[in-house]
């Protein structure tokens, strides 16, 4: 037994990172902290949630877009797991013919 648990009765809540922000054409390489998404409802539509750490700091990486949930869905099926890779992540620009989030898997 945890001791919040005996202490309140209860399990603690999970702390609340702050969101990964992206500007268009921006890129990260992130760390993925679990094994999938978590899917939370935010205001009034599904979204998933993916805890990563970027530099020394954990943030959320909301996903709400087709192309970013399939990249991350490929390499789920391809490791089992999402936790620990590591990934470089581009937001696109929407101009032109960068409309897609780029995912790629980096050592």
């Amino acid at each position: 037994m945890s001791w919040f648990k005996e202490l309140f009765d209860r399990e603690p809540k999970p702390p609340k990172f702050p969101f990964l922000r992206l500007e268009k054409g921006e890129e990260r390489v992130i760390e993925i902290l679990d094994a999938e998404p978590q899917i939370v409802a935010m205001k009034g539509k599904k979204v998933g949630i993916l805890h990563v750490r970027n530099g020394a700091r954990i943030y959320r990486l909301r996903i709400n877009s087709i192309s970013l949930g399939q990249r991350l869905y490929d390499l789920q099926m391809i490791h089992g797991s999402l936790k620990g890779l590591k990934v470089r992540i581009r937001k696109p620009t929407g101009e032109g013919e960068d409309r897609y989030w780029r995912v790629e898997e980096v050592e």
